[in-house]
This record gives C-alpha cells, structure tokens and sequence, in this order.
C-alpha cells in the first residue's frame, strides 16, 4: 500500500543503513489514521499528556526515590503469570 501525499499514517519501521552510506526504511506494518480515532494524533497525545501528568505526579509524591527501592531477592518465593485471552 502507499499511501498518497499529505496523509497521516501510523506504522512500524526498521530504519538500515546501506554500506554507500545511504540510509533506508522498511515499512512492516503501515495504516492510514484519517477517520480511525483509535489511531487519532489527538488521542495519541491525548495518552502522552496523561502519561507526563502522571510521571509529574509520581515524582512530587516520591514513588521514584532511590530509598524506596527494593532489591530482588536471587531466589523468589513466589512468581506470579498474567495472561491475557487477547
């Protein structure tokens, strides 16, 4: 698919570097957002707003300090699995 000027897409790439010095990238996966407001630029940011505010907050309420970190214990007693059906 490719897409035609002027349109926001969303996608995953491998940026590799040509031994001529000439840099390419390769496209694995590519979607047009126009309309989708699952892939929306506005909600995109809409999410990253809230990720800073909450990372503001963390930090102001201590939650990242290096005195509250606890180190892993070589042998756990218990380890816990989370699935998901999707």
């Amino acid at each position: 698919m490719i897409p035609e000027d002027d349109v926001d897409v969303l996608g995953r790439t491998a940026a590799r570097y040509v031994l001529q010095g000439k840099a390419r990238s390769i496209s694995e996966a590519i979607a047009i957002t126009g309309g989708d407001p699952r892939l929306s630029h506005a909600r995109v940011r809409k999410h990253l707003k809230l990720l800073e505010e909450r990372r503001k907050k963390f930090l102001n309420e201590g939650v990242f300090d290096q005195d509250r970190k606890l180190s892993l214990p070589k042998y756990p007693e218990l380890i816990g699995v989370v699935t998901s059906p999707t």
